[in-house]
Parts: C-alpha cells; sequence; structure tokens
C-alpha cells in the first residue's frame, strides 16, 4: 500500500507498506469479526455479518439490471465511434494534400478516441460493481457455509475473496516510522481500527482493536474512547 499522491506525480515522503502482511493482519480482524459471536455462545448470529436484508438483496439485483442496461448503450455508442473513426481515417487519406481539412479530420479523430476511452472507464467501473454486488448475493445466500471456510481456511487468496464482499476499504495511515493505524471500513457501515507493526507481530504482541481508541484523520493522532 502507497500513498495515492504518488499516482498524482508526487511524493509525500511516507513509506509504503507491505500488501501481503497487511491483508493478513485484515483477515485476523475480520476473522475476529466474523467469529465473535461463536466464541460467545450466541449461536446463528453470526451469519449475519455476511447476510443482507432481501431489500438490501433486491437492490443489488436491479442496480446489476440497471448496470448491464447501461454497458449495453455503452457498447452501442463504442460502435458507432468506431465506425466514425475509421470514416475520419479514411477521409485523412483522401484529403491529404488539403492540410486544413486534415487538420479538422484529426482533431475529430482525437475527440473520437477520448470519448472511446471515456466509455470504456464507465463500463469497466459498471462491470466492477457487478463483479462485486454478484459476490455479495452469493455470499448472502451461503453465508452458513462461507462461515465455516473463514473460520477454518489459511489460505491468505481464499480469505480475500470472501472479504471483498463484507469489505468496502481498507485505509492504511503512517502514525510513526514503524506503527501504522488500518481502518476497515465493512459494507455493513461498521468500522474496525487496530495498529500494525511488523516488528511488534514478530514479537507476537497482540494487535490493538478499535474498542480501545479511534483514529482521528485530521490530526493524525490516536484518541482513546471517552478521553478529549
Amino acid at each position: 500500500y502507497y500513498c495515492s499522491s504518488l499516482e498524482e506525480g508526487e511524493k509525500c515522503g511516507l513509506r509504503g507498506v507491505s500488501k501481503e502482511n497487511i491483508e493478513a493482519a485484515v483477515a485476523l480482524v475480520v476473522k475476529q469479526k466474523g467469529g465473535i459471536d461463536v466464541v460467545e455462545g450466541k449461536e446463528g448470529v453470526v451469519s449475519n455479518f455476511f447476510k443482507i436484508s432481501p431489500k438490501e438483496g433486491k437492490r443489488l439485483k436491479e442496480e446489476i439490471k440497471t448496470n448491464n442496461k447501461l454497458i449495453a448503450e455503452y457498447d452501442k455508442k463504442i460502435d458507432e465511434l468506431d465506425r466514425n473513426y475509421a470514416e475520419a481515417v479514411k477521409q485523412t487519406v483522401i484529403h491529404a494534400g488539403d492540410k486544413n481539412r486534415v487538420a479538422v479530420y484529426e482533431s475529430l479523430i482525437t475527440e473520437i478516441v477520448d470519448e472511446k476511452s471515456n466509455l470504456n472507464n464507465k463500463k469497466e467501473r459498471l462491470t466492477q460493481q457487478n463483479i462485486l454486488n454478484t459476490k455479495k448475493l452469493n455470499v448472502s445466500s451461503n453465508a452458513d457455509k462461507i462461515l465455516t471456510k473463514l473460520m477454518d481456511e489459511r489460505n491468505l487468496a481464499t480469505l480475500r475473496e470472501l472479504f471483498v464482499t463484507v469489505i468496502e476499504k481498507v485505509h492504511v495511515f503512517n502514525l510513526t516510522p514503524s506503527i501504522d493505524v488500518i481502518i476497515i471500513n465493512f459494507v455493513d457501515g461498521t468500522k474496525e481500527y487496530f495498529l500494525y507493526s511488523y516488528r511488534l507481530m514478530k514479537q507476537r504482541i497482540k494487535i490493538l482493536t478499535h474498542s480501545l481508541f479511534y483514529y482521528d484523520v485530521r490530526d493524525n493522532v490516536l484518541r482513546y474512547k471517552g478521553s478529549d
């Protein structure tokens, strides 16, 4: 994980954090969140971590249907752009001796390429959203089996497939040169905060969970619950 400033051609000076180590730590937290009620003997409650309400299930299905319609519309527009592109290229060859007309068609070609790229990006976002929504629906309908797998699974790659259905985002903040704060935003609206330090993990020091503190993003500090 690295700062998004790198994508903008800038460097903020904060160090990157090992993806494998972070996701292994996230796996521990998600396992705890998914299995804590079983430990406490509240049978059946734990499955609700993965299950979605009928209302939410209906919304996801409708969103998938709407997205598919939009994707189909984008495909038609892209086909039309491809035809316009081919015609514009043809015209630049036909009017090769007329610099002004060629310049007009070259400008048109640039606009077509940009519009097609924009449509493809929109298609990709909708496609990825449909994939995620489908996974959520599948997980919800097989919650009990997935729960068992979640508690027993040792393969992080497989766990990652399960976690994407319950995790919306993972944020990593450098607190000190050796300690990071990890914030997990779950799709149900809840959050988990915990400290991550590879050095501490090697020493088998327990990771602190959000029950002890919360992270103030604005000031980049940890604040204990109930404190100012």
